[in-house]
């Protein structure tokens, strides 16, 4: 009974560890955004503003997308 927790354990650890390695990077292997969608996003998100709070936050979001983004495009 005790060697067949024990194997059930390490199952579920090894399960554990292979989703944990299959998952990990993931989030990185979204494509750049064009440079140029940089720029058309943030005079949309301008547009819309009614306060300059609202502004500030559209040019961080320029920012972010302008160190990430392609120009090959």
């Amino acid at each position: 009974m005790k060697m067949l927790k024990m194997g059930l354990l390490g199952l579920m650890l090894g399960a554990g560890a292979a989703f944990a390695t299959a998952t990990v990077g993931s989030e990185e292997a979204v494509a750049a955004p064009c440079c140029s969608s940089c720029d058309e996003g943030y005079a949309s998100c301008v547009e819309a503003c009614t306060d300059s709070a609202c502004v500030t936050q559209c040019r961080t979001d320029w920012n972010w997308c302008f160190r990430r983004c392609s120009f090959s495009c």
